[in-house]
């Protein structure tokens, strides 16, 4: 039996030059767009993907723009195929639908860490800010509120309290509290960032090396730092025997070398991971009762209240776990 996701994907397909589908995969990890691999009849190998009501059109002439500047500066980006009426998107039942050609990498391994491997990925954000910092471009699309403390911290208490999970509830004045404290001194070196380099989106090489970054949907013009605080997040939560404190500072030479420009300090990195990772907690507390923004994992809990619950209580953990360490 055909599934109509499945029969979504096929009437996507039909607007491509791109011959027959053999085979389709639903990939895991997006937090919001449903994203697929897809081979069709000579073997060649593409991405589709699903892009959710927050993503407009404008979003797509962004992308073009900037991954034509980082292929230029050498950078492997994903390339957009366009449709059989020359449009880099396509639209089913209103819905933006996209195809780019699959990048080959290779899957992250925990059992690759070590120094080296945070060096690199700190050496990697750099070059990739050193290279977005000579496209003077502001991208047309924004997600509303997107890595806008007070937007998330307004939308908070707009919210009755007593909506919130009972475990989470006493906590969100810490969280706004804290994220008000560690936000204050983060405005600095404003440019186009990528906005959400954590290391889910980072490929990765036959050598086990980071060499680019995929997910093109939230550029934006801001400080680096946001960057900085969501890269060394995602770091932060590997299980790793390595200890925080040490992942910081090889995250830190290795960015310095990537964008020299920059005199990245300690303690501006560690307020940028505990402001990023008290921002993911309050946005998924909001979402926990919203439900409008990140997509969930339906085989694994019963609502979306409660995926959007465990991963609020994730980062709350997360940056208790930061603070007490460092």
């Amino acid at each position: 039996m055909i599934s109509s996701m499945h029969k979504k994907i096929q009437q996507v397909w039909e607007q491509y030059d791109l011959g027959g589908i053999v085979e389709v995969e639903k990939l895991s990890g997006g937090l919001i767009n449903e994203t697929f691999y897809v081979i069709n009849n000579d073997q060649s190998r593409y991405i589709v993907q699903h892009l959710q009501g927050i993503f407009d059109k404008d979003l797509m002439r962004d992308f073009e723009i900037i991954a034509e500047h980082l292929t230029k500066q050498g950078w492997t980006c994903p390339i957009l195929v366009h449709s059989k009426n020359g449009s880099n998107y396509v639209l089913i039942q209103s819905e933006i639908w996209r195809v780019y050609k699959y990048i080959e990498a290779k899957d992250f391994l925990l059992e690759f860490l070590n120094e080296e491997a945070y060096f690199d990925i700190g050496n990697l954000l750099g070059s990739l800010h050193k290279s977005l910092s000579t496209l003077e471009y502001l991208p047309l699309h924004k997600v509303e509120g997107f890595h806008d403390k007070d937007f998330y911290i307004n939308k908070a208490f707009m919210i009755e309290r007593s909506l919130y999970p009972e475990s989470l509830r006493d906590a969100l004045d810490n969280i706004v509290d804290n994220l008000q404290r560690y936000s204050k001194n983060l405005e600095n070196f404003r440019q186009l960032i990528h906005g959400d380099p954590r290391i889910e989106n980072i490929l990765f090489s036959s050598e086990n090396k980071p060499y680019t970054f995929i997910d093109y949907d939230t550029f934006m013009f801001a400080s680096i730092y946001i960057d900085i605080g969501d890269c060394l997040r995602s770091l932060m939560s590997l299980d790793d025997k390595l200890g925080f404190a040490e992942r910081i500072r090889q995250f830190i030479v290795g960015y310095c070398k990537g964008n020299p420009e920059v005199a990245l300090g300690y303690d501006e990195a560690l307020s940028a991971l505990k402001c990023v990772t008290l921002e993911l907690a309050l946005r998924f507390l909001i979402d926990s009762v919203d439900q409008s923004y990140f997509s969930w994992d339906s085989e694994h809990y019963v609502s979306s209240t409660k995926h959007n619950e465990a991963r609020a209580k994730q980062f709350w953990d997360l940056f208790n776990k930061i603070d007490k360490e460092l």
